[in-house]
């Protein structure tokens, strides 16, 4: 299906798709089928449940990555896959759905780029748990745990307890560091219906870009309920240590979390929780889909 000139205006992220001048290829729109399931997902084991979100979304999951161009770019073929549906009015203003369209595609492709269901309940009953109101997320790539977070703070606040609602002063910011990956992020919560509760901000690293919000009055000291971490594990240390010590965003009760603390590992991090007083953590089995890959998140609340 072409990009309209109006589709693009409204998703700018669709304009890097057209100057990488395949906006026309319908062959990055094929049907799922069997046939066409690329070799990673037949011999990886997938989770329960994968296969039926591969065959539950036809017509237009993304074909395999036989184009080299566009295999080595997954961003773009999501931009594709997404917004030029047919069926994308049935995405608008329905997040749920679009969460699981990316699921597709990410179990399609075996290319991660969202935090995915498994570890998004555990993400998900955090909220719920703690009743967080402001979230901060380091590393927001496509917009998925933002939305995610988004889905859950707003169940979580849907009704107070004397049954008026309560969501006034929820907030998702997510913090990511490639121009293109907050542009793509920013049409997926625009999609999503989220704009209201998320807000992607783009710069150059964590650090410098909480500061900017604590100076500008959009953070506010011990005003973060949780802190999610999901860039560069080297960096966990020194952006916690950012947002809890020299910008004072969390307060008791805060709860931080740290991904792929077991794949890729957080050494440096793992040794700062467990010297610096003041902090109860816990560390909660994850896995990685597709292909069940296990994995662990660092719970941490600020005592």
């Amino acid at each position: 299906m072409p990009i309209s000139e109006e589709l693009a205006r409204e998703y700018p992220s669709l304009k890097r798709v057209i100057e990488h001048g395949d906006e026309n290829d319908d062959d990055m729109s094929l049907s799922y089928s069997s046939a066409r399931m690329p070799r990673f997902i037949t011999f990886i084991p997938l989770q329960p449940g994968v296969h039926s979100l591969l065959t539950s979304y036809p017509p237009t999951l993304p074909c395999p990555p036989h184009k080299q161009q566009w295999s080595d770019d997954h961003r773009l073929v999501l931009c594709k896959s997404i917004f030029t549906r047919p069926d994308l009015a049935a995405l608008r203003s329905n997040p749920s759905a679009l969460l699981e369209r990316i699921d597709s595609f990410v179990a399609y492709y075996d290319f991660p780029m969202n935090f995915g269901p498994k570890k998004g309940r555990i993400l998900s009953d955090l909220v719920l748990r703690y009743g967080t109101r402001v979230m901060l997320e380091l590393g927001g790539c496509v917009g998925y745990t933002a939305i995610l977070l988004g889905i859950a703070t707003r169940k979580a606040f849907a009704e107070s307890e004397d049954g008026t609602k309560g969501k006034e002063g929820l907030q998702v910011w997510s913090l990511e560091f490639d121009a293109e990956n907050a542009q793509i992020a920013r049409d997926m919560v625009s999609l999503a219906g989220m704009e209201g509760i998320v807000t992607v901000v783009d710069g150059d690293t964590a650090a410098q870009l909480m500061r900017k919000l604590l100076s500008e009055g959009k953070l506010k000291k011990a005003g973060v309920d949780m802190l999610l971490m999901d860039h560069k594990e080297d960096l966990y240390e020194a952006d916690f240590r950012v947002a809890w010590e020299e910008l004072g965003l969390l307060r008791s009760g805060s709860i931080v979390v740290a991904d792929n603390m077991l794949v890729t590992g957080a050494p440096e991090y793992e040794r700062f929780l467990r010297e610096t007083k003041g902090l109860k953590s816990e560390r909660v089995e994850a896995m990685i889909v597709p292909g069940d890959i296990e994995d662990e998140i660092e719970i941490t609340t600020v005592v």
